[in-house]
């Protein structure tokens, strides 16, 4: 297990992706995610949390 992760974590580093293209490439998901919430304002927040800059993201942890 632990050298599958390291070669995925390797995988990652020789792709060049940070932390923030990472987050970003989740972005598509989590608003879709956020479109199968049935209540408005719910959804409105989820879809504010999920559109936020990396920046944002990264202020508030």
């Amino acid at each position: 297990m632990w050298r599958l992760l390291a070669s995925l974590w390797a995988v990652l580093l020789v792709m060049g992706c940070s932390n923030q293209s990472l987050y970003e490439s989740g972005t598509g998901f989590r608003i879709q995610q956020c479109s199968q919430i049935r209540d408005r304002d719910e959804r409105s927040e989820c879809l504010e949390r999920a559109t936020r800059s990396y920046q944002e993201y990264q202020s508030q942890y």
